[in-house]
């Protein structure tokens, strides 16, 4: 077993988190439009998608073509702001990129599949320099429930949402003293 761990720092505390049951997009797409998603870019099927039209920058470049490549769509998430989020922001570091919040949160996953090879160590780095890596935690697009782009840099953009049950601990970002979740 293999554990992979992302950070994502935060204004709010774990109280928020709770209600919520963890970190989600703000626009959530359904799993199986994502599933069709991921698809389209690592395979090369061409299966209708459907993007919340809340998600207005994704939501309008799909409707103009469905043959993204897994950059192309990283870069188009990465054009959603604020309430039109398509995606939950994490990253490979307690730093978070150096963003300012009041909370890092670590979040933690077992047998994750990096390009659909379990607990792929070869791969481990999640810091691609080239073609993004699909993150899941299944074999298949099919199964997963998990389902994430790391595209370059120390960010994982994962497009499902991230459950109570993998948000194992936190912190204030001016305390190094890590605290575990109430939840767990």
């Amino acid at each position: 077993m293999s554990e992979y761990t992302f950070y994502r720092g935060v204004g709010s505390g774990p109280t928020t988190y709770e209600d919520r049951a963890g970190f989600k997009p703000r626009v959530q797409i359904p799993l199986d439009q994502i599933r069709n998603l991921m698809s389209n870019a690592f395979f090369r099927t061409m299966h209708p998608v459907a993007i919340p039209e809340l998600a207005t920058i994704m939501h309008e470049a799909y409707e103009e073509k469905l043959t993204w490549k897994p950059i192309d769509i990283c870069r188009e998430i990465k054009k959603e702001k604020s309430g039109t989020t398509c995606h939950v922001s994490t990253d490979l570091n307690e730093d978070c990129g150096g963003v300012s919040c009041n909370y890092i949160y670590e979040i933690k996953y077992d047998d994750l599949y990096v390009n659909n090879i379990l607990d792929n160590h070869e791969s481990s780095d999640l810091n691609p320099r080239v073609s993004p890596k699909l993150i899941s935690n299944a074999a298949n697009i099919a199964d997963a429930t998990v389902l994430a782009f790391a595209a370059g840099g120390d960010e994982i953009s994962f497009l499902t949402p991230i459950p109570l049950a993998n948000i194992v601990r936190y912190r204030e970002s001016s305390s190094d003293e890590w605290l575990a979740t109430p939840w767990l």
